[in-house]
């Protein structure tokens, strides 16, 4: 996964599962929560986005947002 300028993506990860690997990455990089959470929104499959933003999630913190699309796989 290239964790570069935010090119890790979802694919066929679950959200779960994409976030477990955006945070292992971030293992090295340590970035702050803000970034964290604008990169896992920016690597979201477009249906998954499109939640987000029908759903007015993405003014939840990460772990909520992580919650909330969860729920629904």
């Amino acid at each position: 996964m290239a964790f570069l300028f935010g090119r890790i993506v979802q694919g066929n990860y679950t959200v779960k599962e994409f976030y477990s690997k955006l945070k292992e990455c971030n293992l090295s990089k340590d970035y702050p929560e803000g970034l964290l959470r604008n990169l896992f929104l920016r690597g979201l499959l477009p249906e998954n986005k499109i939640k987000v933003l029908m759903d007015g999630l993405q003014a939840l913190a990460l772990d909520e947002i992580l919650e909330s699309l969860s729920l629904e796989q």
